[in-house]
């Protein structure tokens, strides 16, 4: 008798641990935008691409009816929608760069819900749904509503005096200097902003390179909880930069009914060029 307990508990450690790890990989995959070259001469087009995921510079593909939109933000700060496939993709799309200065290349998702909940049979079932979706549910175990957002800047033969700073993302990392000019041995200034207010809650950052590692969420600079909506971020190398802010909430309302938890995530992308 005690052995077959032994093996139950062994079963329902093992259970939790998957539904852990299968929970977190399913709401943390992250969204972050990116360009063939981050330098380009007048009149070329390039192409961008979305990275979605664990693993830089590349992981999963993205289905088109998860995207809000994509938009460009030409070097006086006006912007384009890009029309998107509907298909799951890397979403890749030519960007013609004809103005003298940088670009801001941007991305958000739709708000999507994610829920884990166990039937009356017993059995766990993973659905991209609301709480009240769920009417077969006996017992929900985890229920968020994630949304993402992303930027990164690609300069056209050289940067301008003002890049685009704030460009409306629902939560956004704005630089306080234009981050192409940045150069190893630089720190990277910026404040966050959630509404097109400065956030002043509590948050979460990371920020690596590409080529740092080969591990998914292996980062450079390890996870950092901040307050105020300002940090700085030390470049220490020339590359290509990945910066993410992220910060979650309890929902109030009738958003308490859909879901138990908010995450709002976003991301920055940048080149730093080398002295030679």
């Amino acid at each position: 008798m005690s052995q077959v307990l032994s093996h139950r508990l062994l079963g329902c450690i093992v259970a939790a641990v998957m539904m852990a790890l299968l929970s977190q990989s399913a709401y943390a995959h992250t969204l972050w935008i990116q360009s063939s070259r981050y330098k380009v001469k007048k009149g070329l087009a390039k192409p961008m691409f979305l990275g979605w995921g664990h693993y830089l510079p590349l992981d999963d593909a993205i289905s088109g009816n998860k995207l809000r939109y994509i938009k460009v933000f030409d070097p006086v700060g006006r912007s384009r929608e890009i029309a998107t496939r509907e298909e799951k993709s890397l979403h890749s799309y030519l960007i013609k760069y004809d103005q003298v200065g940088t670009y801001c290349l941007a991305a958000e998702t739709k708000p999507g819900y994610y829920s884990i909940y166990r039937d009356k049979d017993g059995k766990t079932h993973h659905a991209a749904k609301p709480k009240t979706d769920l009417p077969e549910a006996e017992h929900i175990r985890f229920s968020v509503l994630t949304v993402q957002s992303t930027k990164a800047y690609v300069v056209c033969e050289k940067p301008s005096d003002r890049a685009p700073a704030a460009i409306g993302l629902l939560l956004e990392l704005m630089p306080v200097h234009d981050p192409t000019k940045l150069k190893p041995g630089d720190e990277l200034h910026l404040e966050v902003l959630f509404n097109g207010k400065r956030f002043k809650g509590k948050g979460k950052w990371v920020a690596t390179y590409n080529g740092y590692s080969t591990a998914g969420e292996d980062y450079y600079h390890k996870e950092t909880e901040v307050e105020g909506g300002r940090f700085k971020v030390p470049i220490t190398r020339p590359g290509i930069w990945f910066v993410r802010f992220f910060f979650k909430t309890k929902p109030s309302g009738e958003q308490a009914l859909k879901c138990n938890h908010l995450n709002y995530k976003t991301t920055l992308v940048f080149q730093v060029s080398g002295e030679r």
